[in-house]
């Protein structure tokens, strides 16, 4: 699958990410409840389409399954949804660095 770069930064958007531009890329910062910022995905100024090595190398960035990034870029996935994935994702991610540093 073969996504527009607009479309797919405007989609993290309307999902609640937090978009910075620096020098040569975009970056896409998640915020918890909690005020973590686990989930962060880039975008480069350059290219106008992502292809499915970026679609797949941002859904691992974001944590997600290749069919989870598809849904929130297609929209059939929820903010809310996208929310309640992560709520439990972060307890996965802060449970593995708890178990890293005993």
């Amino acid at each position: 699958m073969v996504y527009k770069k607009e479309d797919v930064e405007n989609s993290l958007k309307k999902k609640g990410f937090i978009e910075n531009a620096d020098g040569k890329h975009k970056t896409f910062f998640y915020h918890t409840a909690e005020g973590r910022s686990l989930f962060i995905t880039h975008t480069s100024h350059g290219s106008k389409n992502i292809g499915n090595f970026l679609v797949s190398k941002m859904s691992k960035q974001l944590h997600l399954e290749k069919s989870q990034f598809e849904k929130l870029v297609e929209c059939p996935l929820k903010k809310e949804e996208l929310s309640e994935i992560y709520k439990l994702k972060t307890e996965e991610i802060m449970r593995e660095k708890e178990v890293k540093y005993l």
